[in-house]
């Protein structure tokens, strides 16, 4: 059955990018052959990331304390082919729509997956969500961070300031890795730059 309905996921469920995540670190690690899990469901995890079928999974539920369980058990869930269990799916408009985790499986034509012993507590008992949760904040606070330096740079030609504000001397002498980066950075974001003083320009004299 392939029953599907409109559905708003609001604040209750994690963001799909989360669940992307989780479903990808939780391959890798199962890669590594550790947890006596077959072939067949890190395959079926994958089928389902390059479809881009996506469990819904609650937002409340796990902290984390002995693996990310909760949230995990909902992938899992899908691998069984729960039709409790829902996915993420296009709507063929460019919006998503839900469907059941049964139907998903027949829309990839693939078989549901019957866990052997100990496979369910290899894909369960692992911090797949967190470490995804905090992949993801990390690439974002880089960006953040870069973004910065280039509002930096814009503020130093709003000003007409000086290029040699960023020289690499200063940044050395803290010494601070992120600053000596964010230095070179604008500096580098300036060159060209027709508002802001070059840096031998302030080694003039004025008569």
């Amino acid at each position: 059955m392939r029953a599907a309905f409109k559905h708003s996921a609001g604040a209750d469920f994690m963001p799909e990018a989360w669940v992307r995540g989780a479903m990808l670190v939780r391959c890798k690690s199962l890669l590594a052959a550790y947890s006596a899990v077959r072939f067949e469901v890190i395959e079926l995890l994958m089928a389902l990331l390059d479809n881009d079928l996506i469990p819904l999974v609650p937002l409340r539920g796990s902290i984390s304390a002995s693996g990310d369980l909760q949230p995990l058990s909902y992938i899992a869930g899908v691998l069984e082919g729960n039709p409790d269990m829902y996915v993420w799916t296009s709507d063929g408009k460019g919006g998503r729509d839900l469907i059941s985790a049964d139907g998903a499986l027949d829309m990839l034509k693939r078989r549901s997956i019957t866990f052997g012993p100990k496979e369910a507590l290899g894909v369960l008992n692992g911090t797949a969500v967190s470490t995804a949760v905090a992949a993801l904040a990390l690439q974002e606070s880089h960006h953040l961070a870069v973004f910065s330096q280039i509002l930096t740079a814009m503020g130093t030609e709003a000003m007409l300031g000086s290029v040699g504000n960023f020289n690499a001397f200063f940044a050395k002498v803290r010494p601070h890795r992120g600053q000596i980066e964010a230095a070179k950075n604008i500096t580098l974001f300036l060159a060209g730059s027709q508002l802001a003083r070059a840096e031998d320009a302030d080694n003039q004299c004025v008569g």
